[in-house]
């Protein structure tokens, strides 16, 4: 049986502020709670995403590891979550003392609006060596900013200014932005011009 007990730690989200629509996006699931050797952790998926995959956080390498991903309907504060995430992780061995990284979650937005993903409180459970649960008493939540394919410039629209934009970034080595590789190969070039070029005349 899982008793409560007073130890006390945070979990948090931390990832990318920005993302592109239809552009893999990832954020990792980190926590200060101490003296843990298994959890089932659980977090509400905003509508629109399409999760590609999850993996073990860098320091529960040695873990068993497994995740779910459940078709559930939940409408919090007028924003609609179609599926529920469920992560479990279980070791011999308790991660090191401090911040650990416990997941790696990639995810695809289908959708271009603010997203913000969610830990499921009731369902989320933390459990020491000794079959105890380890109560966690806060939680922070994760949000990303979607754009539109093709808004290079990221001021929520797909125009003219993208093009440019994009040509000064290939032409003159301006910082690229996250929306810039539009064909999702890892670098930006000629291929993005062609594709966005494309993309304005179809519209």
């Amino acid at each position: 049986m899982l008793i409560q007990v007073s130890s006390a730690g945070n979990i948090w989200f931390y990832g990318d502020k920005e993302c592109a629509q239809n552009h893999k996006c990832s954020f990792t699931i980190r926590t200060s709670a101490d003296n843990f050797i298994a959890f089932q952790l659980y977090i509400l998926v905003p509508e629109g995403v399409e999760i590609i995959q999850v993996e073990k956080g860098k320091d529960i390498r040695e873990w068993a590891f497994t995740y779910n991903v459940l078709e559930e309907y939940y409408e919090i504060n007028e924003n609609v979550y179609d599926k529920r995430l469920e992560i479990i992780g279980i070791g011999k061995e308790k991660p090191p003392a401090g911040t650990k990284e416990i997941a790696l979650i990639t995810f695809k937005p289908r959708i271009s609006k603010n997203l913000t993903f969610i830990i499921d409180r009731e369902s989320t459970k933390f459990v020491d060596p000794n079959e105890r649960e380890i109560k966690i008493n806060r939680f922070y939540n994760h949000s990303v900013r979607v754009y539109r394919y093709g808004d290079v410039n990221m001021d929520n629209e797909v125009d003219v200014k993208d093009l440019i934009r994009l040509e000064r970034i290939i032409l003159t080595e301006e910082e690229s932005t996250i929306t810039s590789d539009l064909n999702n190969d890892g670098s930006v070039n000629i291929l993005d011009l062609v594709k966005l070029i494309n993309l304005l005349v179809s519209v």
